[in-house]
């Protein structure tokens, strides 16, 4: 597995633990599509507020608040975390 992988796998891990128990299971399952919007699944906006501050916390960095209307998907997310790190060690 790959590191982009690896994050996209690590960002669905903190979007089913932001999530609980069986709504985890049953909104984001293995199979959940990376592309998927998160609010077209079912994910009410407290528990992506909640994987929006996990995601912050495993990733070291800040979203703004202006920004979490356009990181509704894993990939958009995934895109972000990217751009602060790679803009970080530049």
């Amino acid at each position: 597995m790959d590191d982009k992988e690896q994050y996209r796998q690590s960002l669905r891990t903190l979007l089913a633990e932001a999530l609980e128990g069986s709504k985890a299971e049953s909104t984001i399952g293995r199979d959940f599509p990376f592309e998927q919007d998160l609010i077209s699944a079912g994910i009410d906006s407290l528990d992506l507020v909640e994987f929006y501050l996990r995601v912050e916390d495993r990733f070291k960095l800040k979203i703004p608040q202006d920004e979490y209307h356009n990181l509704r998907s894993i990939d958009a997310i995934f895109l972000f975390i990217t751009q602060e790190v790679t803009g970080r060690s530049a």
